[in-house]
């Protein structure tokens, strides 16, 4: 019989979270519109949406880095 190799020592790894980081959150009178960047197949997607909710106000994907996604979100909620 083999010897376990370390996968199967240390068994599968979690997975990794879908939000990378929060860039913006920004409450109103009666909503709360937040805009992660969160992990996407071919890279990182900025969505800007409300909290809770399917409402998408826009959604932004960048194959490398987060640069052009940070200056969006800037743009589009201010600085927070």
């Amino acid at each position: 019989m083999a010897e376990p190799g370390m996968a199967e020592i240390l068994g599968s790894r979690p997975p990794e979270p879908k939000i990378i980081r929060v860039l913006c959150r920004l409450q109103g009178p009666s909503r709360v519109i937040v805009a992660p960047i969160e992990r996407h197949a071919f890279g990182q997607e900025l969505v800007i949406a409300f909290e809770g909710g399917d409402d998408v106000i826009e959604a932004r994907l960048e194959r490398s880095g987060t640069a052009a996604l940070e200056h969006r979100a800037d743009e589009k909620c201010g600085r927070c």
